[in-house]
């Protein structure tokens, strides 16, 4: 059964080591709320993930440990009207299992997975999330696939904290950021020096 393969990678434009590898499960991950953001109170609500944007891992979140507010202000909200943030540990949200009812009787599949993604005007420390593809490996059809994906959205939603001021929040440092960096060019090498040594 397919279960996120491609969290074991980077997906960037660029090269893996410009970034901080695959999203490790003890990291946390940062939604921006903005004004046009589905919310209850201060709680997020299954409406406040794009569906859309979960179908193609396209779910748009920040790795805690590795944005600066500046780089949160300007590479995420850019031109948008933030409201405030939520918090979530990547390993509670990979924990997330939908039940799926089948002919066959009913099984538990992942839900989401988180992806160390990052396209272009993106910042390094940006990470996507979207359903896991065993949802579709299923054959389920589409009525019962959209009742399993709202599910799925309400679990996320309820993984996340309630809605908090981005000005009370802890934010990574520039030392922090700059660690994670050189961490990370560290492991390219290491991956490289292997494969020419194995070679």
């Amino acid at each position: 059964m397919i279960d996120c393969l491609d969290e074991r990678t980077s997906q960037r434009w660029r090269a893996p080591w410009r970034g901080f590898g695959p999203v490790k499960s003890s990291e946390s991950v940062i939604f921006a709320v903005f004004h046009s953001t589905i919310r209850e109170g201060q709680r997020l609500t299954s409406d406040s993930f794009d569906n859309k944007h979960l179908k193609t891992n396209a779910q748009s979140l920040a790795r805690r440990r590795f944005v600066t507010r500046p780089t949160f202000d300007r590479t995420i909200v850019r031109d948008g009207v933030l409201q405030g943030i939520a918090v979530a540990n990547v390993a509670s949200i990979r924990a997330l299992v939908a039940d799926v009812k089948l002919n066959a009787g009913e099984i538990s599949v992942r839900s989401l997975c988180i992806l160390d993604r990052v396209e272009a005007g993106d910042c390094d420390g940006h990470a996507t999330a979207g359903y896991s593809e065993q949802h579709t490996a299923l054959g389920m059809s589409q009525t019962q696939l959209s009742k399993v994906r709202a599910r799925i959205r309400l679990d996320l939603a309820d993984t996340f904290s309630e809605i908090l001021n981005p000005n009370g929040h802890r934010w990574a440092t520039v030392w922090a950021v700059l660690f994670g960096r050189i961490l990370s060019v560290g492991r390219v090498l290491r991956v490289f020096v292997r494969a020419r040594l194995g070679g």
